[in-house]
Parts: structure tokens; C-alpha cells; sequence
């Protein structure tokens, strides 16, 4: 069974070793996956996201070490982001968090493997060049006019 990020992230941020370590090799489920990021092409009913990725931040510097609060913040904006972009079967999903009192641009980088969504990076975004054969998909301002009817703006 899957468990909560929001339930288990206290835990994984300044739990004891010993508590800790039973939540290695664990899978969470990050947030379900909304109708909108559906219609634009992700599959897959929830996002998880595993230990390892959460805890690669632990203990970096202040830029890129992600406090409980600023990863429930990820949970409940990954749904409503501000730009998508799509590199081959992959996204990259940007939302915006307040960090350190500074509204900041989160890059979350989703891969899509057959009908699950696994977070495989997060990341704080300061300048980004987009790699060859990635594109936007999707963006909250100046959205493209071949945005479809059916992926509507979330807001």
C-alpha cells in the first residue's frame, strides 16, 4: 500500500534515524492526478514520489533544501502549475511556492512509466533552457492557441 506524503513527511524530514529507516524503499502518494493534467496527456491516477528524492534534499543548502511546509505547498499546487513541457514520454511541471517568503519556481520533473506517474525530480528553478525536442505543452500565461478545448485552464 502507498502511503501519504502529507502523513509521513515530518518522518522523512527530522525523524530519527531509526524511524526513518523503515520508510526507505517507500513510495508516496503525492497528490492525485487532476482532470486537467489528464486531458493534456499525463496517465495515471496519483503522482508518487520515493523517499530518495524527498531525501536527496534533506540537508542541502537553503536554495534547494525543501522545508514540510514548502513540500505540502508542492503536493497541493502540482495540480495547478504555471507552465508543462513535455520531453519525449516525460513532464516537467513548474509551479510557484513561497520559499523562504519568496515566491519561487519549482521545476517537478514527472516520469511516466505504463499507467503510473513517479516523480523523479524536483527541483528550484532559476533560469531554464529547455532541451532539445522539449516543448510547452501548456502554460498559464499567453497560453498557445493550439491548447484544445478539453485542456482547460485549471483556474
Amino acid at each position: 500500500m502507498i502511503k501519504n506524503l502529507a502523513d509521513c513527511i515530518e518522518i522523512i524530514l527530522s525523524g530519527t534515524d531509526e524511524e526513518r529507516e523503515k520508510l526507505h524503499q517507500t513510495f508516496f502518494k503525492l497528490a492525485d492526478t487532476s482532470q486537467f493534467l489528464k486531458n493534456l496527456g499525463l496517465k495515471g491516477e496519483y503522482f508518487t514520489i520515493r523517499y530518495g528524492v524527498i531525501s536527496h534534499h534533506k540537508g542541502k543548502n537553503a536554495d534547494h533544501n525543501y522545508t514540510i511546509d514548502e513540500w505540502r505547498q508542492i503536493s497541493e499546487k502540482i495540480n495547478w502549475p504555471v507552465m508543462i513541457t513535455k520531453y519525449k514520454d516525460n513532464f516537467n511541471i513548474y509551479l510557484d511556492i513561497f520559499k523562504n517568503s519568496k515566491l519561487t519556481l519549482v521545476g517537478v520533473e514527472v516520469k511516466q512509466v505504463n499507467k503510473e506517474l513517479f516523480v523523479n525530480n524536483v527541483k528550484t528553478v532559476f533560469a531554464k533552457n529547455n532541451r532539445e525536442n522539449e516543448s510547452i505543452i501548456w502554460k498559464k500565461y499567453n497560453r498557445p492557441s493550439v491548447m484544445s478545448d478539453e485542456a482547460q485552464s485549471p483556474s
